[in-house]
């Protein structure tokens, strides 16, 4: 199983990040992969809620549906894969990982908030998926999770909303 962790702080207070990181429908704007997020269930956001995400990696489409798992307003919250589903009309195949989980966590730190985001996943394909993941997969995702998080720390503080 992979295993990325991150942090950031934002100049934000934990309520205002909190409330745009979690909510699904906002990752299109600062999440660098995901082109489409789309709540299956309504709001307000709980555990139990579904979100249809959409995303490009690499050269590919795919689609999942996630769930949240833990719902902890304004300091944290854990959303897991659960199937694959159509996005946008279309059939898209399930990302390269079997199973994947995020938790992020936010907390107070004088006039900023600092962010703690992990990222753990499980490919397929036993020990080649290993390999896979560190030859290629690994610092892909680190970058482009990297490359986003600078996206968010910039839209919060320019108080993008």
């Amino acid at each position: 199983m992979g295993s990325l962790a991150f942090t950031t702080e934002i100049r934000a207070p934990p309520e205002k990040v909190f409330a745009f990181v979690s909510n699904g429908e906002n990752a299109p704007r600062w999440h660098r992969s995901i082109k489409v997020g789309r709540h299956l269930t309504p709001t307000p956001i709980r555990v139990g809620t579904l979100l249809e995400v959409h995303a490009h990696l690499g050269r590919k489409d795919f689609g999942w549906v996630q769930e949240v798992t833990e719902w902890a307003p304004p300091h944290r919250f854990t959303d897991r894969m659960v199937t694959g589903r159509r996005a946008e009309g279309k059939e898209l195949p399930l990302p390269p990982f079997r199973e994947f989980e995020d938790h992020c966590e936010i907390e107070p730190r004088g006039a900023f908030s600092g962010m703690r985001f992990r990222l753990h996943y499980v490919l397929p394909y036993g020990p080649l998926g290993s390999l896979i993941d560190w030859l290629f997969l690994r610092s892909r995702v680190r970058r482009e999770t990297q490359e986003s998080l600078l996206e968010l720390k910039k839209l919060l503080e320019s108080d993008g909303r």
